[in-house]
């Protein structure tokens, strides 16, 4: 996938000026040195962030941290 997104870019088919990618299995979560099972990290990750009061990084109240937030 990595590859495929290079070629993409390199061909000017790819917007933007920061491309990223994860070389782990499952991304961040699945990182190197995890011990528990992705599918076990990937639902914790996803049940915390449901939970959450913000959802958006935007409508925190710690905005003003974030730098410039363009809306």
């Amino acid at each position: 996938e990595c590859r495929k997104m290079l070629t993409l870019a390199k061909a000017g088919k790819r917007d933007g000026y920061l491309l990223e990618g994860m070389a782990c299995p499952g991304g961040c979560v699945a990182g190197a040195g995890t011990i528990a099972p992705v599918r076990e990290t990937a639902a914790a990750v996803q049940r915390y962030k449901d939970g959450a009061a913000i959802q958006n990084a935007l409508d925190s109240p710690l905005k003003e941290r974030l730098g410039d937030t363009k809306e």
